[in-house]
């Protein structure tokens, strides 16, 4: 298991030490209370917790999440960061912080392990690719990454592929506003009304539909990136994320026979966590005679108290369906619903065809 170094941080610390490190790094900074795991920041809370963060302290900031022991399995492991968009976890030993373990890291395991070889990036992207235009805002790309559960979006102009826009990208205008030296633009600009083109990275890593899982998972390490398109340079067809690669990783484990997958729970919601597997449960079964259901993924982000979800069904091929509702049970529903009209519409296509 390769470590990276850990920036470790005490909850009375101030956040700006943290900002000024994620900055550098993209990883995140471990925060311990009473000499105990307490939660870590990463740029997702800087970001989300708006511009007058540097002179708070690192406990408002910190983010529960799982971390990960020394003796794990590597499905363990490949839980634990499919739990949430963790870029990194730290990993402990006899009750130390050890170090941190990250995507690209993880990643690299299962490429030797041989877990992910016999996939094609065809059964494992997620297709379409949410996009947005180069000309749109950064405030427009925030709502887009709401509106779809997604940490990152194509950049499209005229059909063409142009770039490509991530949470850590828009991050660069919070953490200037949080206390990072080096501006991006003038003082008195407002980020949120910045062209999308400003910020998104052009250089875009893309694989052919031929490609497989592995090749994506190589490309994902060497270029130490957490996605990659699939498509060509004038158009992305669907996209592969280290998420994904951990689910598939997950279905090929042999320590569990398990066909749902839940993840982004926080706080209180996890208590409902049985309740909403129980019901993607019950969802497969009443489905499995009428379609080959392989498993079922779901992310669920909460926004105060409105919730998006994210579903994959892989059914011979992935279907995706995501819905924003108040409310964590509607958001499950109306997301389970957008599945089965998908279904039945595939099955009616199907049978128009078999007729001709």
């Amino acid at each position: 298991m390769e470590l990276k170094p850990a920036l470790i941080l005490d909850v009375s610390d101030p956040a700006s030490k943290a900002i000024s490190e994620i900055s550098k790094t993209g990883l995140v900074a471990v925060i311990m209370k009473d000499n105990k795991y307490f939660g870590l920041i990463d740029d997702r809370e800087i970001r989300r917790h708006g511009a007058d963060i540097s002179k708070t302290k690192c406990e408002n900031l910190s983010m529960r999440s799982p971390h990960i022991e020394k003796d794990y399995t590597l499905e363990q492991i490949c839980n634990s960061f499919f739990s949430g968009r963790w870029k990194a976890l730290p990993v402990f030993e006899r009750g130390k912080v050890a170090g941190l373990l990250t995507r690209a890291d993880v990643i690299k395991m299962l490429m030797e392990e041989g877990l992910i070889k016999n996939y094609r990036a065809a059964d494992v992207m997620s297709s379409p690719v949410a996009s947005i235009d180069p000309n749109a805002t950064l405030a427009n790309a925030k709502a887009e990454m709401k509106k779809h559960n997604v940490r990152r979006l194509a950049v499209i102009k005229g059909g063409y592929l142009e770039g490509i826009l991530s949470s850590f990208d828009l991050s660069a205008s919070d953490l200037y506003l949080a206390g990072s030296k080096k501006p991006p633009m003038s003082e008195k600009s407002n980020p949120d009304l910045q062209p999308v083109s400003s910020y998104m990275r052009k250089e875009v890593h893309t694989l052919p539909i031929s490609a497989s899982l592995h090749e994506a998972a190589k490309m994902m390490v060497e270029n130490e990136i957490s996605a990659v398109i699939i498509g060509d340079s004038t158009k992305a067809i669907g996209i592969i994320t280290a998420r994904d690669i951990f689910e598939t990783a997950m279905k090929a484990g042999k320590e569990s026979n398990e066909r749902v997958f839940l993840s982004g729970l926080s706080g209180e919601d996890k208590a409902q966590s049985q309740e909403i597997m129980e019901a993607c449960r019950q969802f497969i079964a009443k489905l499995q005679k009428t379609h080959p259901i392989t498993s079922l993924s779901l992310h669920i982000k909460s926004y105060g108290s409105k919730y998006s979800a994210r579903a994959r069904l892989d059914v011979k091929g992935l279907l995706i369906a995501s819905s924003n509702e108040w409310g964590l049970q509607p958001a499950v529903e109306s997301v389970l619903r957008e599945l089965r009209v998908q279904l039945d519409k595939r099955k009616a296509n199907k049978m128009h065809l078999e007729k001709r």
